[in-house]
């Protein structure tokens, strides 16, 4: 999420609640019924990264809330209405006909919603070659962040066109709207296909990655059968284990470990080989470096498992670092 205006009311519920760890949530979730619990986790799953900076933010605005309105905690109305007021037509159908529908329901995204993510110049290209009305329909569906910037970067027939036929333009008929849904899909079809695959693909990474290496590898060797190469390769690219760090450049190396404890450090390099310990090592200050090394020639009671969840740990900063910009992880090393 780019800004605190990206987020739902119910997104920004989810994302406190994420905050706040898993027992105080878990106490509070505790006091929600079904209907709001099953609303929480339909809008979890589309939250995305919550920056601290947005947290912040999010915070500030609740403190702001409780300052002005004492009352609103104690209203046990207060999440159900800022739920149903973030829900679709079809989501409400389906929570008043019960749980499975309901749960069907909240855990499909409509093609606005999933469209979000289409390249920008493919998307002006699509709405300038459609009518002007269809235009404006299709931008009335999505968010008006993203609308007002696709119209600003308009110029224009187009641009005037559009924006006349959004202000004045009555509501499509319904067999007019399934006709427009219909191009949509198909026109964006494959690049929301590419979207959802993609973090899909994360997710299994980010599985793999806390396997053991051995059995990972194991694994890849198997669904060689079974899965088109071209995925295994994009799973492979967003894998990172501790082993992998001699890829990374030296900069990138001291970038990570400037951001690691140094016991963690020293106990992760107690696992590993010494090309990989020369190459941590030259990465730190001499000072540190020196010491670093004397503590390893030092006898340690650390367990195999203790040095692997360390390794694990670094690891894990360096995707975080890879996410945010910071660093850059050569893919098709890795990949390799």
């Amino acid at each position: 999420m780019e800004s605190i205006a990206d987020l739902s009311p119910i997104q920004k519920v989810a994302a406190l609640l994420v905050a706040m760890g898993n027992e105080r949530a878990g106490k509070i979730i505790g006091k929600f019924n079904a209907k709001e619990v099953r609303a929480l986790m339909a809008a979890s799953e589309t939250l995305g990264d919550i920056s601290e900076e947005i947290l912040e933010q999010l915070v500030d605005e609740f403190e702001s809330a409780c300052e002005s309105q004492k009352t609103m905690i104690k209203s046990s109305g207060a999440l159900q209405s800022i739920i149903e007021q973030s829900l679709t037509d079809e989501q409400k159908e389906a929570l008043s006909q019960g749980p499975d529908a309901a749960k069907i329901a909240l855990r499909t995204k409509s093609i606005w919603e999933m469209i979000d993510g289409v390249n920008e110049e493919d998307f002006m290209e699509f709405l300038i070659s459609e009518n002007e009305n269809s235009a404006a329909f299709i931008l009335s569906k999505i968010a008006p962040k993203r609308s007002a910037e696709i119209i600003s970067k308009l110029e224009g027939d187009p641009q005037k066109l559009i924006v006349a036929a959004m202000i004045s333009s009555r509501p499509p008929l319904q067999d007019a709207v399934e006709m427009i849904e219909k191009v949509v899909t198909d026109r964006f079809s494959r690049a929301i296909s590419a979207k959802t695959d993609k973090g899909g693909h994360k997710r299994v990474a980010g599985m793999l990655n806390e396997l053991d290496q051995e059995m990972s590898e194991n694994l890849f060797t198997q669904l060689e059968a079974v899965v088109p190469e071209e995925q295994l390769r994009s799973v492979k690219s967003m894998m990172f284990r501790f082993e992998d760090l001699t890829c990374l450049d030296k900069t990138d190396l001291a970038k990570v470990f400037d951001a690691v404890p140094t016991e963690l450090t020293t106990l992760a390099l107690r696992g590993a080989n010494d090309l990989l310990k020369t190459a941590v090592l030259e990465s730190l200050g001499q000072r540190t470096a020196r010491m670093m090394e004397a503590d390893l020639q030092t006898p340690s009671n650390a367990t195999e498992e203790e040095i692997k969840t360390a390794q694990k740990q670094i690891a894990s900063q360096v995707l975080m670092l890879s996410s945010d910009g910071t660093i850059t992880i050569p893919e098709a090393d890795i990949a390799a």
